[in-house]
């Protein structure tokens, strides 16, 4: 499960994500309320195999919870458009390859949106994964590999 705590509600709520079988499941919580509910969100997504990466972004008015989940040996972005009526999760791209653990993501300063960085496990090393949040199509590349000995 990942957990942050997003710009929702004039305290900024708890945004959680859980697995669910092959599945998303998003839990937030209403930090102005007195008694802190819980609150049962969308289940979204297919296919997923790790604990999610997850980031409130600063794509569009909001800030869209952004996350990237291992699928198989791959990665898959999801993006949840905090503008938008309904708050609609969405699936991104699939990249990668030779992934075998969770994922860790922030958003960087490189360019001038700032970059998703991204790095996993492969095998027994390191792999950095990035966004170029500034060019059209948005592409993940792939980076270094680095590492030694990783578990």
């Amino acid at each position: 499960m990942y957990l942050i705590q997003g710009n929702f509600g004039q305290k900024g709520n708890f945004e959680l994500v859980v697995r669910e079988g092959d599945k998303l499941r998003h839990y937030w919580r209403n930090n102005d309320a007195s008694n802190l509910p819980w609150n049962k969100g969308a289940l979204f997504g297919d296919g997923v195999d790790s604990t999610p990466a997850m980031i409130q972004g600063n794509f569009g008015q909001k800030g869209n919870f952004e996350l990237v989940v291992r699928e198989g040996d791959k990665l898959r972005h999801y993006w949840r458009n905090n503008d938008a009526s309904g708050l609609p999760w969405n699936k991104g791209a699939l990249f990668g390859d030779g992934v075998d653990s969770t994922p860790a993501m922030i958003q960087g300063n490189f360019g001038q949106k700032g970059n998703f960085e991204l790095v996993v496990r492969e095998g027994e090393r390191i792999r950095h994964y990035w966004r170029n949040n500034d060019a059209s199509g948005l592409p993940w590349n792939k980076g270094a590999l680095f590492g030694d000995g990783v578990d």
